[in-house]
Order: structure tokens, then C-alpha cells, then sequence
């Protein structure tokens, strides 16, 4: 009896065993599958990578070789359609004649710097280009600069040999489509380009098969018009390109210019077009006048932040996703940046008082009088103005147009905290320093209430 019960127990185990075996042979199996189906997988990526004729430009080297030679192109154009001003009597000959030969010769630099393949192909003449010009004419009497806004929307590249990169470039000028094949040839700085008629005759996109690229691999040689200066871009050049390009629209193209303003900070500082018009129109020289005087970088996980101060101390901060992705911040108190809440949250009460009347200071010198107003304690605004009109009135009385503060001494009564500040006018070091004591309260997160005693 004893024996056999042995036997079961041994059968038992070995049935469990085999059970075992068979599960971990199963598992095993689909782990193999799994593994085979993920580099089935990675393979068919790298082949679909492979395949493709088209990356996305992420070189500033490149993009802004190419954006220098769209920008040559459109002078070329203004040329020609004579939105560009030139002084006769300098030229020393007849306005006719100079008109005659500046549209000859905007034509001639266009021509001479389109491809052959292209020339052939689509049946190309000094025609087409003058009726591609004329699409775009606006003053014509060669007695004003116009301005002719480039919009680059994408830009893709493809490397068809060791010296030759083909750029597909999809924009606009002036709200019209202008799509563009930039061949460069960087051994011997030369280009040659093809326009929207070969683009579509022959199915260029972004998404295109590398097996269906059609162009030519030969060097491109010199016709004195189809030169190039590869770029070696510094953070200074893409700082200085930011601040021109965003300047240039809000003066001449002040709607695409809004579509540009950070969306959480539009919101709040503007509300509305119309607002953001008012404030361009009202502040167009002093736009017109601005030059970077010192800026910082700071780097993020998801985009680059270039912060830019003025030479009157007014903010133009650029948030930079990707190269041709950027949205602008016109001042550092309507919505708090990262900088700003890294060091005002690790700040005592001290710190965080001091960056808050920072911005009050800021709003100031901006003249965004309804940011102080309503910073201000309820009582103390009703009882001192009433009104945001009166408050104005007070404010360019009472301080300089551009204000910069010293401060002097902190103390606090419980959670209200006082400081002792001096203000000193920013653009007259011997003019009076008026004294100001700012009273204030913090509330949730970066909030707060204040008022104020000059004297």
C-alpha cells in the first residue's frame, strides 16, 4: 500500500514537471515571438528611414544659408516689380534708362540662378519670372521700400551626394504660396534652384521615395549670380535674426506677428487683436528704435528660451521649440517664466518681494498701468484713485519714464511685508532719486497685493 502511494506521488511530480516544462517553453516562445516581431519591426523603420528621400532641416548652418538665399531672391523681385527705392540723380542717368536696366538686371540675377534641369524641363524664360514678379507688385514706382514678407512654414533636405544637398522649401510671400527646390553645392558655395513648376510636374514632397529623386548630382558652376555664404551659425546670429524677423513683423505684418505672441500670455496681456494692434501702433518708434542690449539662454527640456532686454529694458523673450517654430513674451510679469518660479519659490519672504515689485516696476516702464492698478489692495486703489485714469495721471507725475530701483531696507508686521525702495530715472544719473515704500501681501502661489507711500 505504502509503495504504491509512492508511485502516485513520483507520477504526480512528474506530470507537474513536464506541466512546468511545457509552460516555460510557451512563454519562451512568445518572448521569441515578441523579439522577432519588434526587430521585424525596427527593420522595417530603418528601411523606411533608408527609403526617405526628406529629413527635416534641424542644421541653423543650413536653414539660414537657404533663408539668406530666399531673401536675395525677393530683392530681386522688388526689383523688377519696383517696390524697392532708388535715387535717379545718383545713378547719373536718365530715370527710364535706370528703370530699364534695374528691371534687366533683377531678371538676369533670377534666371541665372535657376537649374538648367529645371530651365529645360519646364520651359523656362525671363518671361516667367517677370509674370512670377508681377504677382507680387504692389507700389511699382521705385519710390518706397516695400516690404515683402517671407514666411518659411517647412524646410526638408536631402544629402544626393557628398557635396550636393537638395532643400525643399515650403513658404509664402506675402500670403502667397512659394515653394522652392534649393540645390547647394558646399565645395563650391554655388546654388541653383527650381521652382513650383517642377515641384509639381515631377511629385516632389517631403514624403517622396529617395529612388525618385530626379536631380542632377553634378557640381554647379559659378555664374557670379549664383553664389552662397554657407552660414557658421553663433547664438548670437540666432538671437539677432529672432529680434529683426519679430520686429519686422509686428511693423509690417503686425497680424502674423500676433499668431506669434505666446498663446497663455496673448490671453492675458491682450485679450484680443485689436488690443495688441493698439499697442504696436501706440509704441511703433520705439519698436521701430529697439536693439538688443544683453540677453541670456536658458535651456529646457522641451524648447530653448532666448530672453532679450532692450536698450530701455523692455523684454522680448523667444520660446524656441524647433527652427522654424519660435512664440514670443513681451514681458517677464503678465505670466510667470520657468526662471522666474525656480527662484521665487526657493526664495524667502524677502526674495520673493523683491521679484514682485520687479515686476510692478516692469509694468511701469511699459506703461501697462492696468497690471499695477490691479495689483494694488482694493481699499487702498479706491481711496488714493478711484479710477485707472487717475492712477495714470499720478504715475507720470510722480515717476520717470524709465524707472530703476535700489533697494534700501525690509522689514515685515506679521504676513505683511514692507520694503524701502529708490527710484532712479534710468536715462539721467543726476536726476533726484524719489523714495517709495512698497507694502505688501503674498498670497497663493505667486499672487499678491500691494500699495504704496512716496516720500
Amino acid at each position: 500500500m505504502k509503495k504504491s502511494k509512492k508511485i502516485i506521488i513520483i507520477i504526480m511530480l512528474v506530470i507537474c514537471l513536464i506541466s512546468i516544462f511545457i509552460l516555460l517553453s510557451l512563454l519562451k516562445g512568445e518572448e521569441q515571438s515578441e523579439e522577432a516581431r519588434e526587430e521585424l519591426e525596427l527593420e522595417q523603420d530603418i528601411s523606411n528611414l533608408t527609403d526617405n528621400a526628406f529629413i527635416e532641416v534641424d542644421s541653423y548652418n543650413i536653414y539660414y544659408s537657404v533663408d539668406n538665399i530666399l531673401n536675395q531672391y525677393i530683392g530681386y523681385l522688388k526689383n523688377i516689380n519696383g517696390d524697392e527705392q532708388f535715387d535717379w540723380e545718383r545713378l547719373g542717368i536718365s530715370e527710364e534708362e535706370a528703370i530699364s536696366a534695374i528691371k534687366e538686371e533683377g531678371t538676369k540675377s533670377i534666371y541665372s540662378a535657376l537649374d538648367e534641369q529645371y530651365i529645360e524641363s519646364c520651359n523656362i524664360s525671363e518671361n516667367n519670372i517677370i509674370a512670377i514678379a508681377e504677382e507680387l507688385k504692389q507700389n511699382g514706382n521705385y519710390d518706397e521700400n516695400i516690404n515683402y514678407s517671407l514666411r518659411i512654414e517647412e524646410m526638408y533636405m536631402a544629402e544626393i551626394s557628398t557635396d550636393i544637398v537638395i532643400v525643399l522649401v515650403n513658404a509664402n510671400i506675402n500670403d502667397k504660396d512659394f515653394n522652392w527646390i534649393v540645390k547647394l553645392d558646399l565645395q563650391n558655395s554655388t546654388y541653383s534652384m527650381f521652382g513650383q513648376e517642377y515641384i509639381d510636374e515631377y511629385n516632389y514632397s517631403k514624403d517622396m521615395d529617395i529612388s525618385n529623386i530626379d536631380i542632377s548630382t553634378n557640381s554647379i558652376e559659378n555664374n557670379e549670380y549664383n553664389l552662397f555664404t554657407y552660414m557658421d551659425v553663433t547664438t548670437d546670429y540666432i538671437v539677432t535674426q529672432y529680434f529683426s524677423d519679430f520686429k519686422d513683423r509686428m511693423l509690417n505684418d503686425t497680424e502674423y506677428s500676433y499668431e506669434l505672441i505666446n498663446e497663455e500670455y496673448r490671453e492675458k496681456k491682450y485679450g484680443n487683436y485689436n488690443n495688441y494692434e493698439n499697442y504696436v501702433n501706440n509704441n511703433y518708434y520705439e519698436i521701430q528704435a529697439a536693439s538688443i542690449s544683453k540677453y541670456l539662454v536658458n535651456n529646457y527640456e522641451n524648447y530653448t528660451e532666448y530672453v532679450c532686454v532692450d536698450q530701455n529694458g523692455k523684454y522680448y523673450i523667444f520660446r524656441e521649440e524647433n527652427m522654424l517654430k519660435y512664440n514670443v513674451i513681451l514681458d517677464t510679469y503678465t505670466i510667470d517664466l520657468q526662471d522666474f518660479k525656480d527662484k521665487y519659490y526657493a526664495g524667502d519672504e524677502q526674495v520673493k518681494v523683491g521679484m514682485n515689485i520687479e515686476k510692478i516696476i516692469e509694468a511701469v516702464n511699459t506703461k501697462d498701468y492696468s497690471y499695477v492698478y490691479n495689483k494694488m489692495d482694493e481699499t487702498f486703489r479706491n481711496n488714493n484713485f478711484g479710477s485707472i485714469e487717475s492712477f495714470e495721471e499720478y504715475i507720470r507725475n510722480n515717476f520717470y519714464e524709465y524707472n530703476e530701483v535700489e533697494y534700501t531696507s525690509f522689514t515685515n508686521e506679521g504676513d505683511t511685508y514692507i520694503y524701502t525702495i529708490e527710484i532712479k530715472n534710468a536715462k539721467d544719473e543726476g536726476a533726484d532719486i524719489k523714495n517709495c515704500t512698497i507694502i505688501m501681501k503674498l498670497l497663493e502661489d505667486s499672487n499678491f497685493v500691494m500699495s504704496f507711500n512716496m516720500g
